[in-house]
């Protein structure tokens, strides 16, 4: 099995948290403060953070694209913290050009990280770092 998730985690986390500094807020409210922000009109869904990580909200989350090209999409827990999927991050691995991750698979190596206590499940099939 190769691993995927974990190097996607390090990713989201890096991408939250340069995104947490340009807005000025805890990282686990960047999601709900993006979304608000929009919702009040004070910017626009899609655009890019003044380190140039682009974003374009959807849904019930965002797609974060860095400067290098390396796309991660996150969806916002029920808390608003960030949350993903198998699929999020067999998105973010194709973006990076690393192998091709089976689902089962990720969610395997996902379900191995929770028993390590480095995620938690939100809801069958979604995680988020502790």
């Amino acid at each position: 099995m190769s691993e995927t998730v974990r190097p996607f985690v390090k990713a989201a986390q890096d991408v939250v948290s340069s995104a947490s500094r340009d807005l000025g807020v805890p990282a686990d409210a960047v999601l709900q403060t993006l979304m608000r922000s929009v919702r009040q009109a004070h910017q626009p869904a899609k655009g890019r953070t003044q380190s140039g990580v682009a974003y374009a909200l959807h849904g019930n989350g965002c797609l974060f694209v860095t400067p290098d090209g390396s796309e991660v999409d996150l969806d916002a827990s029920p808390t608003g913290a960030p949350m993903f999927d198998a699929w999020r991050v067999a998105q973010w691995a194709r973006s990076v050009g690393g192998p091709e991750a089976p689902d089962g698979d990720i969610d395997r190596e996902a379900e191995e990280l929770v028993r390590a206590g480095a995620l938690t499940v939100v809801a069958p099939g979604w995680w988020a770092w502790p």
